[in-house]
């Protein structure tokens, strides 16, 4: 049989459809769903089927959203809804709990496929599993909350210092430090300086060029004069990171 009936064929066309729909399944986590323009499932992945505890028949229309936790189920279903009827393009981030209880983040895409009239005939989209990405940001902020814990009961500033523009990010008790009760929205070296007693400033710049040029470690002490006009003595020791332009105090 010639290439150019075989693909012409229906009965091929549609067995290559379904191993492109095996292979996207197997390829990516959850993998590949569709339905029709009303929003009734025609194809879930059977990994992603197996994973929650459900039948495709059970996933019609909203049941896939069965389980959504903190209340998503009606917000998603608001969302959901308003695609369908618009047509606009489906994203959404969720966290649904599986069958063994477990909470599984999930990042669902999905695009209207259209005639040539513009009328939609069907969706077709993606499941992608975000539980990694999603436990990592809050191990992170997790971290991050007893860090700001520990320099706070400590009353230690902490600041990382961008050497090309000499922007920086800070902790809360680093700026209550210099007499500001709030983050204040810009704070650079240079306001830094400002804030360093004019006896102290040459020596304490001269220390921080030294360490930029050298890539070398910083620590000094010197007298502030903070917001409220009041003075007081700092201890200050930064590391320089090689490898992005930047100074951590």
């Amino acid at each position: 049989i010639s290439p150019v009936l075989n693909a012409m064929n229906p009965r091929n066309q549609l067995i290559e459809r379904q191993e492109v729909v095996h292979a996207i399944d197997a390829l990516i986590p959850f993998g590949m769903w569709e339905c029709t323009a009303d929003g009734t499932f025609t194809h879930l992945s059977p990994i992603w089927l197996e994973r929650i505890g459900k039948t495709l028949e059970e996933c019609q229309e909203t049941g896939w959203m069965a389980g959504a936790i903190d209340g998503e189920e009606a917000k998603m279903l608001v969302t959901w809804q308003q695609c369908i009827s618009s047509g606009k393009q489906w994203e959404h981030e969720y966290c649904i709990c599986d069958k063994h209880g477990k909470d599984l983040w999930i990042l669902s895409r999905g695009f209207p496929l259209r005639e040539d009239s513009g009328e939609i005939h069907g969706w077709v989209g993606l499941n992608i599993d975000a539980t990694e990405s999603k436990e990592a940001e809050k191990a992170l902020r997790q971290s991050e909350e007893r860090l700001d814990f520990a320099l706070e009961t400590s009353r230690t500033g902490g600041w990382t210092l961008n050497l090309q523009d000499h922007s920086s990010y800070r902790s809360l008790q680093h700026d209550r430090i210099f007499g500001y009760d709030e983050m204040i929205l810009d704070w650079t070296y240079e306001m830094f300086l400002e804030h360093v007693m004019p006896e102290d400033r040459t020596r304490v710049d001269a220390l921080f060029r030294t360490a930029t040029e050298t890539q070398t470690d910083w620590s000094w002490e010197c007298r502030v004069r903070r917001k409220d006009g009041e003075v007081r003595w700092i201890w200050a020791a930064e590391q320089i990171v090689p490898t992005h332009p930047a100074i951590r105090r």
